[in-house]
């Protein structure tokens, strides 16, 4: 069997409640330009880099401000129908190359179980994602709207229900953490209060990472 993740441009969607699309500054990096003078735009990508590069340590979530709402911009596209469950992308930045992620789901991403060199029950596939930054889709990926990637995959910056999340990251309004799919088809609930080297190992796919059951 074989786990196929496509960024398809599909703008129909139903079912669940509509989340406005807007478009603005907080589009992909690699495909828009922020607005405003050289020096902003320079200082924007100092920013950028500065965030990707940040330490996978103790004090990581101390080092970030909590993250903003995708939804705000400054021109308003469409509505469209929402999900609270996204693929996993992995521990990497998904808006600097959506097409390498070291979890199940990124750009043209297939992968069969063989794949899965961390295991099926040890890895990670869908997580869960609230709204409060944002509506997540599953119709697929649309290039005008803010933060295009990750409305469909999510990362692992931060542990589940972090106050310092941002909006790619996984969360829940549940009080002990969120909800998450691993590869063989199991549906765990991961605590907020998780160890993040562990929560890391858990979301990549191929890095032979043998995981203590009860550490999650």
């Amino acid at each position: 069997m074989a786990i196929n993740c496509y960024f398809a441009r599909s703008y129909i969607g139903r079912g669940l409640p509509p989340t406005g699309i807007s478009r603005g500054r907080y589009t992909l990096a690699s495909q828009t330009r922020p607005e405003g003078s050289d020096e902003q735009f320079a200082q924007a990508l100092r920013n950028h880099v500065q965030q990707a590069n940040r330490d996978d340590d103790d004090d990581h979530d101390d080092e970030h401000e909590s993250g903003h709402n995708v939804d705000d911009g400054d021109e308003f596209l469409f509505k469209i129908a929402k999900s609270n469950y996204a693929g996993v992308f992995g521990t990497f930045d998904i808006h600097d190359d959506m097409y390498h992620g070291d979890g199940l789901f990124y750009g043209n991403s297939r992968h069969r179980f063989r794949d899965v060199l961390d295991g099926l029950s040890q890895t990670v596939m869908v997580g869960e994602r609230n709204s409060r930054l944002g509506g997540s889709i599953w119709q697929g990926y649309i290039p005008e709207a803010n933060a295009a990637a990750a409305r469909i995959v999510g990362a692992a910056d931060h542990t589940p229900n972090s106050d310092v999340g941002h909006f790619e990251d996984f969360s829940s309004y549940h009080a002990a953490g969120a909800q998450f799919v691993l590869s063989d088809g199991s549906v765990r609930m991961l605590s907020q209060f998780i160890d993040l080297k562990v929560y890391h190992a858990l979301v990549t796919r191929a890095n032979y990472e043998v995981i203590e059951a009860d550490s999650f």
